[in-house]
């Protein structure tokens, strides 16, 4: 997918998120549920200004500098090998935000603040399972993966680190999907997602050392 591709869904989703925040505004009372504790309960109010304008203000940053960073990347550390799956990873994201923001503006629809974190849940078990599924495509570089100083040493450590982190975070997507639509404890999930993001750390350096024995880390 080429950049200006990118960009223009990106960007399209930024201003469908916002226009869809316009129209919501005058519905929305003067304070609005911005944060929830691992039981659903409501923990944090916001004004109804933050609510509207923080997903989208952050989206569009973000998604600045995901544009940005190719640009200034070095030669010989671009990441045309790989540039589809930084693409789909930005749209993903994108697309993640976006459904906080509908979240965040519909406090009713959604239910209690139980069902709040059910749909946030969820939303984050399947930007789990697309990141994972793009994982195993990057090449060593700097700025997308599982960036350890064993990693970026190697390739070969990069790629077998990189294939068992997709294979874990795709597991935790699915697994973690009907969990939260089921309403399992909030920390359950994040138990899962936080095994399956770290585990590849320490298998990086284990791999390393299998590797590479003589070496220092």
């Amino acid at each position: 997918m080429k950049l200006n591709r990118t960009l223009s869904i990106g960007g399209g989703i930024v201003l469908a998120t916002s226009l869809y925040s316009a129209w919501k505004s005058a519905t929305l009372p003067d304070q609005m549920p911005m944060h929830f504790n691992a039981r659903g309960e409501v923990d944090r109010y916001g004004s109804k200004m933050e609510a509207l304008l923080f997903c989208p203000i952050l989206m569009a940053v973000l998604l600045a500098v995901f544009v940005l960073i190719p640009r200034m990347l070095p030669e010989g550390k671009k990441i045309d090998p790989f540039q589809k799956a930084w693409d789909t990873v930005v749209i993903t994201v994108m697309g993640f935000m976006a459904c906080v923001q509908f979240m965040i503006l519909n406090p009713g629809m959604l239910g209690t603040g139980t069902g709040q974190v059910r749909f946030m849940m969820a939303a984050m078990s399947i930007l789990f399972i697309i990141l994972g599924n793009m994982m195993g495509k990057t090449e060593r570089n700097y700025v997308m993966g599982i960036r350890t100083p064993w990693t970026l040493e190697s390739d070969e450590v990069w790629h077998r680190t990189h294939r068992l982190g997709g294979q874990l975070m795709v597991g935790a997507g699915v697994v973690c999907l009907p969990l939260a639509l089921l309403g399992v404890n909030l920390l359950v999930l994040i138990a899962i997602i936080m095994v399956s993001s770290l585990y590849p750390v320490w298998y990086s350096y284990v791999l390393y050392k299998k590797l590479y024995p003589g070496e220092k880390s």
